[in-house]
């Protein structure tokens, strides 16, 4: 199941992310689909939880487990290439 920071990064809310962090939580904890509270923050569009979780320590390389990268999921939710190339580097831009 998903964690305390998976729950706080799907709903958006960057001071209990930043909280859960500093208190232990794992930024890079995969619940049991593979997905890692990056995944939940950006399937909901959460720009400023995204950042705070990269910020952090929030591996950008991990795949879920239906084999799908962080980026494509980006590209999926609706995210534009200026911002894939913010979040993830220009090595990571697909489509640009």
């Amino acid at each position: 199941g998903n964690t305390p920071l998976h729950n706080a990064a799907a709903v958006g809310s960057v001071e209990l992310v930043a909280v859960l962090i500093h208190f232990g939580a794992k930024v890079n904890q995969a619940n049991l689909d593979g997905k890692t509270p990056l995944h939940k923050a950006i399937e909901n569009m959460h720009r400023k939880t995204l950042r705070v979780l990269i910020e952090r320590g929030g591996d950008t390389s991990i795949m879920s487990n239906d084999g799908q990268t962080l980026v494509q999921l980006a590209l999926k939710s609706g995210f534009s290439n200026e911002e894939i190339i913010d979040y993830f580097g220009k090595n990571h831009c697909i489509k640009c």
